[in-house]
């Protein structure tokens, strides 16, 4: 599936109609940048709006994403092509969302424990200058949040570790 032939397909069909973007746009109640976003392969139209933009427009939902008119005989193979193209886009969004919680994980890690020594050594300063009481206390407090932060970053990263794992492993 090509974004930008599908958006050019788009922008075919629109003009073959006479329509500005604009009225497009109007037509499903979207902004006219959305449907440029379309037509130069920025994006794709929302699945909610797909069927009936393919029904005023004149095509098929698989002659939009392959972005070109199908003949019948050649449907069920363009079909499968696109069906695999969806799902190939589909595995690589997962992947780059896993990989995304594992960097969201590890940031936790390392914000965790940045905190975690400022928390000590603001304990060490205010134990030094015989301040105690409630600031000292909350300043131990933070260290069961703090811990928390780590412990969920920990976690984030084993379990996108993993499933990476189990993905590429498919």
């Amino acid at each position: 599936m090509n974004q930008e032939k599908t958006g050019a397909f788009i922008a075919e069909l629109r003009k073959e109609k006479g329509l500005t973007q604009a009225q497009l746009a109007e037509r499903f109640g979207l902004s006219n940048k959305a449907v440029s976003k379309w037509e130069t392969g920025k994006s794709l139209p929302d699945a909610s709006i797909m069927i009936d933009l393919c029904d005023f427009l004149g095509i098929t939902v698989n002659e939009l994403l392959s972005g070109e008119r199908i003949r019948v005989e050649d449907y069920m193979e363009k079909a499968e092509e696109t069906i695999a193209s969806v799902v190939r886009i589909s595995q690589e969004e997962k992947v780059a969302t896993l990989k995304e919680l594992r960097n969201r994980g590890l940031y936790s890690i390392v914000i965790g424990m940045i905190l975690f020594v400022a928390a000590i050594y603001a304990s060490y300063v205010l134990n030094e200058h015989r301040i105690y009481g409630l600031p000292q206390a909350a300043t131990m407090g933070m260290l069961g949040f703090i811990g928390l932060i780590i412990s969920n970053g920990m976690v984030s990263m084993w379990k996108s570790n993993r499933l990476l794992k189990e993905f590429k492993s498919k």
